[in-house]
């Protein structure tokens, strides 16, 4: 099993949790933006993407090198954010957001009176 991430901290997140379950895994920091590292140069039976396919700027460059990295019965399958560019919601979406939560009781709101789009150069700074 192999593991890629743009982020040292994350690698090195997986490869303690890894260790402690004694899971035969190998990791890679990449930036799946630039070319597919050549150590995952192998043919694989599964491919999980998990909330990664949105930072990817030529997604059709990705999908081909994991359509030709898989097996040929191998599966894609990925969990992936679909919304606006940055949670920045169109006003109407807001309008109806907020009419529904208006409607929750007080205690099923937590802490949130008002759904919102982030401040963008917020959003970007973080």
């Amino acid at each position: 099993m192999d593991g890629v991430d743009v982020s040292d901290g994350a690698i090195a997140t997986a490869k303690e949790k890894a260790a402690e379950l004694s899971l035969p895994m190998r990791y890679f920091v990449a930036d799946l933006n630039a070319p597919f590292p050549p150590e995952l140069a192998d043919q694989y039976d599964f491919v999980f993407a998990i909330a990664a396919l949105h930072h990817i700027e030529r997604l059709e460059n990705i999908l081909k090198t994991i359509h030709d990295r898989l097996s040929d019965d191998g599966i894609f399958m990925f969990y992936e954010y679909c919304g606006p560019t940055r949670f920045q919601w169109h006003p109407r979406t807001l309008r109806i957001a907020n009419d529904i939560l208006a409607m929750l009781p007080r205690e099923l709101r937590r802490d949130r009176n008002e759904v919102k789009s982030p401040p963008y150069a917020e959003f970007i700074a973080i």
